[in-house]
């Protein structure tokens, strides 16, 4: 793999089209974001492991500079932007790491495609929410079908950052402020309804799954609850759980330092 292109890059294909970079040589691992973000949310992680790995980070349908999906809008058309993505890199199978809807991503195309998946870190993804945690998830859809997302930014920030970490890292709650103003709001809709829905998909399915797999969510995070990851983690055979004390749910970026260290220890341990 050391002949890809290590710079940002535009592949394009009939059925999808991926906005991606690739950084470092060796063994793949693929980052995943969530809704509203786009791929530059992984530099942390980018600057991490490019020195020992080959490194790549995408932005999902309608997100960053990728094309904005079409029909009706579901996570199997995310499943075949990533499959598309490995296709056309020639990766017959990496490790992937996926951040709440990207975790789900990783999880259904972990399930689906077995022989693909070296390795499955499933960061602050959410499984069974109880009837009370989906309510003010499908209001928040609801809410952005009508596109008035921009009045959801300041709220999910809040619900991102403590009030301590807002002041500690200012520049951190901006610059995932900037994804969030700059994401396609058609886009977002899209995909937050997917996050909003996807919860209970895999269910009866996650016994599939047969690389080894981190279910890694943070302390405070109160909709990927470490009872969730500790739920995903106990339905595959060789899963295991982490939760970060203190952390929540945009951990990867904000706590990344220690996020690095799980992910380190999780993928180079035999």
């Amino acid at each position: 793999m050391s002949q890809l292109q290590q710079s940002a890059s535009l592949l394009e294909s009939a059925s999808a089209s991926n906005y991606y970079e690739v950084h470092g040589q060796g063994e793949p691992i693929i980052f995943i974001h969530g809704v509203g973000l786009e791929r530059s949310v992984w530099k942390p992680q980018i600057d991490h492991f490019s020195s020992t790995n080959l490194v790549v980070s995408y932005d999902l349908l309608g997100h960053g500079k990728a094309n904005v999906g079409h029909g009706k809008p579901s996570l199997d058309e995310y499943v075949k932007q990533l499959q598309i993505l490995m296709d056309d890199l020639a990766l017959k199978s990496a490790a992937l790491v996926g951040h709440s809807m990207g975790g789900a991503i990783a999880m259904r195309f972990a399930y689906r495609y077995t022989d693909r998946v070296d390795a499955l870190a499933v960061l602050n993804a959410v499984y069974c929410r109880s009837q009370q945690a989906r309510e003010p998830v499908l209001q928040r859809a609801e809410l952005l079908d009508q596109g008035q997302g921009k009045l959801l930014v300041n709220q999910t920030l809040d619900r991102w950052f403590s009030k301590s970490e807002s002041n500690a890292m200012p520049q951190a709650r901006d610059d995932l402020k900037g994804m969030l103003d700059a994401v396609d709001p058609v886009a977002y809709a899209r995909a937050y309804r997917v996050f909003a829905e996807s919860d209970g998909l895999h269910v009866g399915e996650l016994e599939k799954i047969t690389s080894k797999a981190l279910f890694m969510t943070g302390e405070l995070d109160p909709n990927s609850t470490p009872l969730m990851s500790s739920q995903m983690a106990e339905h595959v055979a060789n899963g295991e759980v982490k939760v970060l004390d203190g952390a929540r749910h945009m951990m990867p970026y904000v706590n990344f330092k220690r996020v690095n260290a799980a992910l380190t220890n999780f993928l180079f341990k035999k």
